[in-house]
This record gives C-alpha cells, sequence and structure tokens, in this order.
C-alpha cells in the first residue's frame, strides 16, 4: 500500500482538488480528522475492500445437504 496522510476538516475543503489528485495519480490513502480524530478515509477504488462485498469470502466445508439433525 502507498503512503497515507492525514489532514483536519477545516483544511481539507481548500485544498481538495490537490489532495484528491495524490489519492488518483499516487494512489495515496488520505485521512481526513476532526480534532485529531480520524472520521473519513479517501482510498483509491482498487485498494477499497469494501468494493469486493463478500464474494470469495465464505468456505463450504462438509456435506451442506445432508440432515445435521433429526427430530
Amino acid at each position: 500500500m502507498k503512503d497515507s496522510w492525514s489532514v483536519e476538516d477545516f483544511e481539507f475543503s481548500s485544498k481538495f482538488v490537490h489532495w484528491f489528485d495524490r489519492v488518483v495519480t499516487q494512489g495515496e490513502t488520505l485521512v481526513i480528522t476532526k480534532g485529531g480524530k480520524p472520521v473519513a478515509k479517501i482510498v483509491p477504488a482498487y485498494l477499497d475492500d469494501a468494493s469486493k462485498g463478500l464474494r470469495g469470502s465464505a468456505k463450504i466445508t462438509g456435506d451442506i445437504v445432508a440432515t445435521v439433525w433429526e427430530p
């Protein structure tokens, strides 16, 4: 993963275009903070795990058709 950096919310709006370009062109991650606490993150789309959803995250083991419990 490329570098990441953080910026306070009041600075973010004035320099958004510049920082957005860094995320896109250099693959860096931008963390936006408020009062020193992270509140948002901008990451390149190809690094965003949420975009993958749950596909491929489950593994089936054993027989999924057989009866497990009989009354």
